[in-house]
């Protein structure tokens, strides 16, 4: 019986390997209907942070997507530091790009301090990311999805 748990155990542990808690899908908690911010962050340190969002543009209503890079370390086994990276950035509607780049990125959806760093953990559970960008007071809670 010891046999058959090890050989088990041995299997599990080389199909998951090893992994920081914060690879995986994340979903904003205050995601809803009109808006939507998602990270996908993988072993290799990088990441995507997608933002979908209706707008009214021209008098049309419009689901644009921003999209960008983010890089991330761990620090401890709970606590990381992430790094948006908007030199690639895009706000897309449908497969047609609106705008890209750091700077028209960051005006035409009114956000300061678009290029930041942040501090981040992770409950115990693995299934709550916070993160607090750099020289602010909020804090963006994401929930696990996968």
């Amino acid at each position: 019986m010891n046999n058959r748990f090890l050989f088990c155990a041995a299997t599990l542990i080389s199909a998951t390997g090893c992994s920081d808690a914060i690879v995986g899908s994340w979903e904003n908690d205050e995601n809803n209907s009109s808006y939507e911010d998602t990270l996908s962050m993988a072993s290799d340190g990088t990441g995507t942070r997608t933002m979908e969002m209706s707008k009214i543009v021209e008098g049309q209503s419009l689901t644009l997507t921003v999209e960008y890079q983010v890089s991330w370390e761990a620090m401890t086994d709970y606590e990381y530091e992430a790094e948006l990276d908007c030199d690639d950035a895009s706000i897309k509607a449908g497969s047609q790009t609106l705008e890209s780049g750091c700077n028209a990125v960051a005006n035409a959806i009114k956000l300061n301090g678009f290029d930041f760093e942040s501090e981040c953990t992770i409950n115990n559970d693995s299934d709550v990311l916070k993160c607090e960008p750099e020289g602010s007071d909020t804090k963006i809670k994401y929930e696990r999805t996968n």
